[in-house]
């Protein structure tokens, strides 16, 4: 028998008619400063340049003195840090069972496929799109619909742009 954890916060803010949950109003911040974090860091600090340096090219970044193994262990932290904010924020949204993620994992696989690798700022471009996608699509027909019609958008995409919406073409 699973056992659900019920969602704290259960208020809600109208906005221009319509009311908005409060504990999706909360996640915006934590969001934006997620990825304005890990936009940053890339940028301007030398272990984040290093990471793009061994996500384009490991041969030429190990030549250059980069530890390939330091950096992928940074990737990694960076990745299960980064998960960790998304399940506890996801946990105010959703409740909390054993099968948490599973409502996601099909929306990320898209928005991740169609943004491009090593794009940061094209993930945020395709969250955005399928995020309204998505939203609209299942109020107006159905969820099941709307991920569909995300998928079809995803092949329609990648048949053009085999490298996604900001992604390079790597030779």
């Amino acid at each position: 028998m699973m056992r659900e954890v019920p969602t704290p916060y259960m208020y809600g803010f109208e906005f221009m008619g319509a009311v908005v949950a409060f504990q999706r109003i909360i996640i915006i911040p934590f969001a934006i400063g997620s990825i304005g974090g890990l936009m940053f860091f890339m940028r301007r600090f030398r272990m984040g340049r290093a990471l793009r340096a061994v996500a384009q090219d490991p041969e030429a970044a190990s030549i250059q003195g980069i530890s390939i193994n330091r950096i992928t262990a940074l990737a990694m932290a960076i990745a299960g840090a980064l998960a960790g904010i998304a399940g506890g924020l996801m946990s105010v949204v959703y409740a909390v069972t054993p099968s948490l993620g599973h409502q996601v994992i099909v929306p990320a696989l898209i928005v991740v496929v169609v943004a491009g690798m090593g794009s940061v700022e094209g993930v945020v471009l395709a969250a955005i799109i399928f995020g309204f996608v998505m939203t609209f699509v299942t109020t107006l027909v159905d969820a099941v619909i709307a991920t569909i019609a995300c998928v079809s958008i995803m092949a329609i995409v990648l048949a053009v742009r085999p490298q996604g919406l900001m992604g390079r073409v790597i030779a």
